[in-house]
């Protein structure tokens, strides 16, 4: 055409057009498996995120397929060793399952779904959020907006922060604003709580769930106990218990 457009260089002097596409040649053939802005890097491993999402997505039957994302994310000065970004999971749950979670059960599918992620890739999630049925954030062709997502996941970590320590204080928590991913569509929201120094001569050593483990937060009922009810926040022994339930 005659639009004088010029093509972004892939290398130093390759005049090749940058797709942004992830694959490799086998047998002379090339095969495209993904993007590479999908690619996260957990404590110095260099991780796909489909991979991991495929693994979550198997490790229950309440997880609805294509309806997980894998996110990478910088927490905060909390005392979690995560050496840089950590590893975040939304997902959603099928409809049936929906209910089961609200009252309890999503703490039995989170574990389910960091064991299965941590037996197949080797890799801890620090936070693992399950949303309702068709609440993850999707472009029109059904893509997931991962970036938004990376985003969301932070409205809400600050939301549940926010009501923690309200709780902790006995008091109100102030109402959240709107959220890209409303409080309403969260049906469980577990996050690593972090873990004392590991010894130097013990580098691969598990953490000791009573030494704190994690901290989940359960929406059960959806809007109504957000809006108005209790939100449960739930802490390891030996970390801050709550002295009353924060309302927003």
């Amino acid at each position: 055409g005659g639009g004088g457009g010029e093509l972004p260089p892939c290398g130093k002097s390759e005049p090749f057009l940058c797709t942004g596409d992830l694959g490799f040649v086998w047998e002379s053939r090339l095969y495209i498996v993904g993007r590479i802005k999908d690619i996260l890097c957990i404590r110095g491993r260099t991780l796909h995120a489909h991979d991991i999402e495929t693994c979550a997505e198997a490790a229950h039957t309440a997880m609805r397929p294509g309806c997980c994302a894998a996110l990478p994310v910088v927490p905060p000065d909390t005392g979690q060793d995560t050496d840089g970004e950590a590893l975040v999971l939304v997902a959603e749950l099928k409809p049936e399952a929906e209910k089961a979670a609200a009252a309890g059960g999503g703490a039995a599918i989170a574990e389910a779904v960091r064991d299965g992620v941590r037996e197949a890739e080797g890799v801890k999630a620090y936070a693992v959020v399950l949303l309702r049925a068709r609440t993850i954030l999707k472009t029109t062709s059904g893509k997931l907006r991962r970036r938004e997502l990376r985003l969301a996941y932070a409205e809400l970590d600050d939301a549940v922060r926010a009501a923690a320590a309200a709780a902790a204080d006995g008091r109100k928590a102030e109402p959240a604003q709107k959220l890209r991913v409303p409080l309403d569509a969260v049906l469980h929201f577990w996050r690593d709580a972090g873990k004392p120094a590991r010894k130097a001569a013990e580098p691969d050593a598990e953490p000791d769930p009573a030494a704190g483990g994690g901290s989940a937060v359960s929406l059960q009922e959806g809007s109504e106990k957000v809006r108005g009810g209790p939100l449960a926040v739930s802490t390891p022994a030996g970390g801050p218990q709550p002295s009353s339930t924060a309302r927003t």
